[in-house]
């Protein structure tokens, strides 16, 4: 390979893996959406149990360090092209690992809100579907500030039908108990 062939190869896989790790940072940023493809090889981290330690960030800035590493040296040292593809592959690894790191440090930002159902006892819901007395059926709650629908049994005599405001009177076994307020 000449030298002229080795600077096109890490210009373009510089310029080119730069420019789609800015592209997926953007998409990041403004749509919040984490745009990633699963891989087999998936690492444990406490907040993301879908957290890859090979991913496209990673890659692509494994990419961006061989091609930047490799370009540098080139242009910048008088070495064997041989040592000048072991520079760019370190170059590459470590910009991988830091890729990974800080990805790992965004990623334990995000909060992972546990629902704590015995703190709905006391506050009203509504009924999603018709529950008959000391049956089983499903109401429509607002739980850690998000709405939901959960299995709720009717703890009242009366029946309730859908829609009809519910005050939830207990929490036991996975199961909401309610009744129809009157």
């Amino acid at each position: 390979m000449s030298i002229d062939s080795a600077i096109n190869l890490f210009l373009y896989t510089a310029v080119i893996s730069t420019a789609f790790y800015i592209i997926k940072a953007f998409i990041y940023i403004l749509t919040g959406a984490d745009v990633e493809i699963v891989s087999d090889f998936t690492s444990i981290t406490e907040n993301d149990i879908h957290f890859s330690f090979i991913s496209i960030e990673s890659l692509l800035a494994f990419a961006m360090g061989f091609g930047w590493g490799g370009l540098t040296c080139v242009k910048y040292f008088d070495v064997p092209l041989v040592v000048t593809f072991l520079c760019a592959a370190v170059t590459g690894f470590i910009f991988f690992f830091i890729s990974f790191y800080l990805m790992k440090l965004v990623r334990s930002l995000e909060s992972v809100v546990k629902e704590k159902p015995e703190q709905a006892v006391g506050q009203s819901a509504k009924a999603y579907t018709s529950i008959e007395p000391k049956s089983q059926g499903q109401i429509q709650m607002v739980l850690n500030s998000k709405q939901c629908i959960k299995q709720a049994f009717n703890f009242g005599e009366e029946p309730i039908k859908s829609f009809e405001a519910v005050k939830i009177v207990k929490y036991e076994n996975d199961m909401f108990y309610v009744e129809k307020i009157k």
